[in-house]
């Protein structure tokens, strides 16, 4: 009745972007006025406006950005079945930023996942690789699988 069940780690697709930007081109927390909670580096809202403005500029259908719980901004971009969370996330080591922006899709639980829903996702995932490298013009763009990008992140840590 019902078909295997979708596990994401092993859908081969390239959900993760990993970019880094001069720090003058995004607003910082000033001294004086530490962040308010962990998660609230002012560069994360712009830089999902400007991603989700590209989306929209596009053609598809997407939720004003917002600041998420355990990350800087969070938005959702609505496709034919489904929808595809967006998440950023910020690390200053100046005199850059190194942002993570990750992806992953959302179903109904009624419904099962189609090779089609995979290729949408994929297919928005190279548009939003367009729009990250025109509109932000970052110094570094990596497009990179899940397992790739914890591979980037681990190296970050211990190095």
């Amino acid at each position: 009745m019902f078909g295997a069940r979708f596990d994401l780690r092993k859908a081969d697709v390239k959900r993760c972007f990993v970019i880094r930007l001069s720090e003058n081109a995004m607003p910082c927390v000033p001294a004086d006025k530490p962040a308010r909670r962990p998660f609230s580096d002012p560069a994360g809202i712009p830089i999902a406006f400007k991603i989700a403005g590209g989306l929209r500029g596009e053609g598809y259908k997407v939720r004003e950005p917002k600041q998420g719980k355990g990350c800087e901004a969070f938005f959702a971009c609505y496709l034919r079945t489904f929808r595809v969370n967006v998440v950023v996330g910020i690390e200053r080591t100046p005199p850059a930023l190194l942002c993570d922006i990750t992806t992953w899709p959302s179903w109904p639980f009624w419904r099962r996942t189609l090779p089609s829903d995979i290729n949408e996702w994929r297919a928005l995932c190279s548009i939003m690789h367009q729009v990250i490298s025109k509109q932000l013009t970052p110094d570094m763009l990596l497009w990179l699988t899940h397992e790739e990008a914890d591979e980037f992140w681990e190296k970050q840590r211990t190095s």
